[in-house]
């Protein structure tokens, strides 16, 4: 099988991989060569230079063959044994293992009362697992944000992810990437100040990733609300795909679950600009 759920393309999928057969798959910055051996699966990637945080999209779909491709010499290879290598690989999207910080491209101000709703991409992990019995061999970034610390000083906050990817106003002012999950985050000021919009975390652990009916990925979407004057704003998600998400299936769950309550958690300095 290729990468169809319910009638939807995505570059995700489950592929019966005939001994000595193989994948190829090119998308964004990122290629990445697989081999299933007798006794081993085989998992070679290689990421080109690039010279913002996206390249282009790449062939997108992995490419089934029945004679597995050399990799690139210089591909970081991995190699996975077994008594008798299981014939069935699933491709399967995830989102980061750790929360993403987005930061401000231009200066922004809410002003008292008002509200507003930002589309945010987040990049998308790869994971790879084979069986019956499933077992899970890797993951990825297939496009690696940077990494960062996000908190009130050097012992309180978190070890996050970060990009300068901005977020729009318009959802058909962003970009639609095939390795990026859109968020819906909606900022509500109920305080009597302007509330400067500096950095947004996420909390991508946390969150469940969708394919619309045309196989883009989605998250839950985040309410953020500041409700006294301050830095401080509450943050929660919401349940299910957002309404922009036409006929939602949903294809990853969360790596963590939510305390009980939901995030319930307070955030200083949150995101601004870039649209």
């Amino acid at each position: 099988m290729s990468g169809e759920t319910d009638g939807r393309r995505g570059w995700w999928g489950t592929y019966d991989v005939p001994a000595g057969g193989g994948l190829v798959w090119t998308i964004a910055s990122r290629r990445t060569w697989i081999r299933r051996a007798p006794c081993e699966w085989q998992i070679a990637t290689l990421v080109a230079r690039r010279d913002g945080p996206d390249a282009p999209a790449g062939d997108v779909m992995p490419r089934l063959l029945p004679e597995a491709a050399t990799p690139d010499p210089a591909a970081e290879l991995r190699r996975f044994g077994f008594r008798e290598s299981p014939a069935t690989l699933r491709i399967h999207p995830a989102l980061a293992d750790r929360p993403l910080v987005v930061d401000a491209r231009t200066p922004f101000a809410l002003t008292p009362g008002e509200e507003l709703t930002l589309f945010v991409g987040q990049p998308v992990w790869a994971r790879f697992l084979v069986g019956p019995p499933e077992v899970s061999l890797l993951e990825f970034p297939i496009v690696r944000p940077n990494d960062t610390w996000f908190g009130a000083n050097t012992r309180a906050g978190d070890l996050c992810y970060s990009e300068k990817i901005g977020a729009r106003m318009d959802l058909a002012n962003l970009v639609i990437r095939p390795h990026r999950a859109i968020s819906v985050v909606h900022i509500q000021n109920r305080a009597s100040t302007q509330l400067a919009l500096e950095k947004l975390e996420l909390p991508a652990p946390n969150m469940s990733l969708f394919a619309d009916a045309q196989g883009r990925l989605w998250t839950e979407a985040v309410t953020i609300e500041r409700r006294e004057d301050g830095e401080e704003a509450a943050i929660r998600l919401d349940r299910g795909a957002p309404p922009q998400a036409a006929s939602p299936l949903i294809v990853g769950g969360p790596r963590a679950a939510l305390a009980r309550g939901g995030l319930g958690r307070v955030f200083g300095g949150v995101f601004g600009g870039g649209w």
